[in-house]
């Protein structure tokens, strides 16, 4: 479940104006996915002004049961919790949509008149429920999955540790921590490591594996954005990342964080090449493929390195190869439409 009580993705340079609900997160987002930072920010009318929040998509409640699943009064109290959360979100961002209008651009401004007309659902009930579902049994199934979802939706400084520290002590073991590397790749890179090296499910250890060397990627990005940025813009960042992680991002050594990328990836492709993601989607894939993917990104196409060979047929149908015009200034176009 990656649905937060947060509608807003930030970045950098968070103004005064826009702080007053705002947070980030695939999926993970991500994410998914993941909070990543966008290859090109958007543009400052000046040095206070925000970047712009993003309506994320529609918060999703977990699928019904299907007939005849035994009775289990946890699961469906947290099964219910997170249905609530996800109408009240979903809601709130047709509420937003509504007062935006035919406004597809607002302006920082706008955006605040907005703020001051659709007020976010109170989040305080629902994390009082998933604590006292909590409280009951710290160890199931159900338990991990509160903490998933607490993971996801709480803000409150420190409240991350004691829930991390409920999965190192009754949870690591389980299949299921798979689903959690993409977040910990974010903000708990140590998680990755334990993970990697001790988890009994090799599916979990690949994506652990695979995680790291993300959340690296994602530190060798951030830290390009960050530089030249003032105090001032700075400050979303570190509400974000917090003082401690932007204070590593602003030292980063970039060769040695991407020697370690390219040595993690690696490994990945010679311990868990056929490990399956998104298995039986559309989106079926492996982390072989993901990680050959990258590591050709990496050592092939980054800059200074030779352009690959491009070969197709030009507007009169004669043929070409890119080689043909080595030597020469080439304007590569590249688009799509979906």
């Amino acid at each position: 479940m990656r649905s937060r009580f947060v509608p807003l993705v930030l970045i950098a340079g968070l103004g005064v104006a826009c702080r007053s609900g705002a947070d980030a997160e695939k999926t993970s987002a991500p994410p998914t996915q993941t909070a990543a930072v966008p290859a090109k920010p958007a543009k400052e009318e000046s040095k206070a002004t925000a970047a712009l929040p993003i309506i994320p998509p529609k918060a999703t409640a977990p699928e019904a049961k299907p007939a005849g699943t035994p009775a289990d009064a946890r699961v469906d109290r947290l099964a219910a919790l997170i249905k609530e959360q996800a109408d009240a979100m979903n809601a709130y961002y047709e509420a937003i949509q509504a007062a935006l209008g035919d406004n597809e651009n607002p302006s920082a401004e706008d955006w605040k008149k907005v703020q001051e007309k659709v007020k976010e659902p109170d989040a305080a009930g629902y994390l009082a429920r998933a604590q006292a579902l909590l409280d009951e049994d710290k160890t199931d199934l159900t338990a991990f999955k509160t903490i998933e979802w607490l993971l996801n939706n709480q803000r409150e400084p420190g409240t991350q540790k004691p829930l991390l520290a409920l999965l190192e002590q009754y949870h690591m073991d389980r299949p299921e921590m798979g689903d959690l590397c993409n977040m910990f790749s974010q903000k708990e890179p140590a998680m990755l490591e334990k993970l990697c090296a001790k988890s009994p499910h090799l599916e979990v250890r690949g994506r652990a594996c695979y995680a790291m060397a993300e959340g690296l990627k994602n530190d060798i990005q951030t830290a390009g954005y960050l530089e030249g940025k003032s105090e001032q813009e700075l400050g979303g960042m570190k509400e974000y990342l917090g003082e401690e992680k932007l204070a590593k991002l602003q030292k980063l050594d970039v060769a040695a964080t991407q020697k370690e990328m390219e040595k993690i990836y690696d490994r990945v492709l010679t311990e868990f090449a056929d490990i399956k993601l998104n298995a039986g989607t559309k989106r079926e894939t492996t982390l072989g493929k993901q990680a050959s993917g990258a590591l050709h990104e990496l050592r092939d196409l980054a800059v200074g390195k030779t352009t690959p060979e491009i070969e197709g047929v030009d507007l009169d149908s004669v043929a070409f190869k890119l080689s043909d015009y080595r030597g020469k200034v080439v304007l590569l176009d590249f688009w799509g439409n979906w």
